[in-house]
């Protein structure tokens, strides 16, 4: 089994994402809370400013991670036509990170983002694998292993700074 760790390359790989993530969130005991049962996709105010990356086996999207960023990709379009094309209404974003929504301090969490100034930052977060594909580490483990790789290569973020800085 080759795979192959890559952005998506078109709107029908980003919608894959989108499925890939439904799927397995509303299939998870504990993570369905975390999408809309009655959706085809999950999607939300996040997907806007992100870089999506999946694992692909024989062109099948088989995992997906999301980096959000508190600005606009080179992915955002897609993401913008696969909303207008599924007539999908998201909310408004009232926070630059998801992290935000869930830390109960938001003094902590501004001060946090404010001593980042000037970084190429984002969260890293929306994993989602196959349920044919997680017996073991291996494919987690090389997943994990590309996707940092495309962090620092591709998207040239710096790495390490939240281990650091977090309170």
């Amino acid at each position: 089994m080759r795979i192959e760790f890559r952005e998506p390359r078109d709107i029908h790989e980003m919608e894959a994402i989108f499925k890939l993530r439904q799927e397995v969130y509303s299939a998870d005991a504990v993570l369905w809370k975390m999408v809309d049962d009655k959706a085809e996709l999950d999607i939300n105010q996040y997907d806007f400013n992100a870089n999506h990356f999946g694992a692909f086996n024989k062109g099948e999207l088989i995992a997906a991670i999301r980096f959000s960023t508190a600005k606009a990709t080179h992915q955002t379009e897609s993401v913008k036509k696969i909303i207008k094309n599924h007539q999908i209404a998201l909310q408004a974003k009232s926070k630059r990170f998801p992290f935000e929504n869930y830390y109960p301090d938001q003094a902590a969490c501004n001060n946090f983002i404010q001593n980042l100034a000037g970084k190429n930052i984002g969260e890293v977060g929306k994993l989602a694998i196959k349920p044919e594909y997680r017996k073991g580490f291996e494919l987690l483990n090389q997943f994990i292993e590309a996707f940092i790789e495309y962090a620092r290569n591709d998207l040239k973020v710096d790495t390490g700074l939240a281990f650091a800085l977090m309170p």
